[in-house]
């Protein structure tokens, strides 16, 4: 049975959904913003929140929308539910819980494939192209629009969009085209930062009458 991997929107929302930001929405030194998020994401130890998202592409007519929940941890372990699918890991294996097809996918995390938070931070200035976009209010929120374009070629997106709270730092909203074309388009709201999130919270027990695909026996 083919190998199973962590959902790449799932990794996307979890490597760039919420960073904490420190901005000036007038007269904003986009070097220095850069600089300051890194800065301010390296000392992130948890996040909590909640989530809307929906993709158009297309290749279908109406739109595609879910919601859930999302806990991270520093420096590896993170835990997503929605009403299709959970996604649990302690930095160590990776639970894929299908709940409509009651089945679930247990596989290691090999070094080398552990959640790095700050996998898409590292040397934004030498990633990406930025830039800003026009200032919008989100769910009554004033925000700074950001615009990220990746130098090179390879990268899973050609263009992120990050709508930041001016007031608190914090992203309201993502916006990701990918490489055809498909537009996926996040909302969070319920942020809690450094709420000290047992480690518990990123353990799974398998359901009964769910099926378990266990391949952390598989070299």
């Amino acid at each position: 049975m083919p190998r199973r991997s962590v959902p790449l929107q799932a990794r996307a929302l979890i490597l760039l959904a919420l960073l904490p930001l420190s901005i000036q929405a007038q007269n904003l030194d986009l070097p220095d913003f850069i600089g300051k998020i890194e800065n301010k994401y390296a000392h992130l130890e948890d996040l909590q929140m909640s989530y809307k998202k929906e993709v158009s592409s297309h290749l279908f007519t109406e739109s595609q929308a879910t919601s859930g929940v999302i806990y991270l941890k520093q420096p590896s372990k993170y835990r997503l539910e929605s009403p299709d699918e959970m996604v649990i890991s302690d930095g160590k294996v990776v639970w894929t819980y299908s709940i409509g097809e009651k089945q679930v996918t247990k596989q290691n995390l090999k070094p080398g494939q552990e959640f790095d938070f700050l996998s898409f931070l590292k040397d934004m200035e030498s990633t990406y192209k930025s830039g800003l976009g026009v200032p919008e209010k989100v769910e009554g929120f004033n925000c700074q629009r950001i615009i990220l374009t990746p130098k090179e070629e390879g990268t899973d997106f050609e263009e992120l969009t990050l709508w930041v709270d001016s007031k608190n730092y914090l992203v309201r909203k993502m916006e990701m085209k990918d490489l055809q074309k498909s537009k996926t388009t996040f909302w969070f709201a319920n942020l809690r930062i450094n709420s000290r999130l047992a480690d518990s919270r990123f353990d799974f027990k398998v359901p009964d009458k769910v099926e378990l695909i266990d391949l952390t026996k598989q070299r």
